[in-house]
């Protein structure tokens, strides 16, 4: 249930951080590839930024953690190797948005630019 509850989190402020964007940016940059992967990489991303940067401010608790034998969290504080992973995670999350970008660059072209670039050949 945890698992639902974090997607719904994720996809709830993806569509909301992605659709302010949208009207922030509309007309007002050019319309292109790397623009839309670079916007689509940092919408993604933005969720798991804030809250990492909420989970920052709280109280830690006495607990330990580990991955792949790596201590990540020692009496409640995140070690360098816990922050190496979270980096990892948004980097991971950072290209599959960038992936998701060029998707909605590929879907939202007008038709007159692809025949134009053909064209041009």
């Amino acid at each position: 249930m945890l698992a639902f509850y974090i997607l719904a989190f994720v996809e709830f402020f993806t569509i909301l951080f992605g659709g302010l964007t949208l009207a922030l940016l509309w007309k007002r940059i050019p319309f292109n590839l790397l623009i839309c992967a670079l916007v689509g990489g940092f919408v993604a991303a933005l969720p798991f930024l804030i809250d990492g940067l909420i989970s920052l401010t709280t109280v830690p608790l006495d607990y330990d953690a580990w991955d792949d034998s790596h201590q990540t969290v020692v009496h409640g504080v995140k070690t360098a190797y816990g922050h190496w992973q979270d980096f990892i995670w948004i980097s991971e999350v950072f290209g599959l948005g960038m992936i998701g970008g060029g998707f909605f660059w590929w879907l939202c072209r007008s038709k007159h630019s692809t025949e134009a670039g053909r064209n041009d050949r």
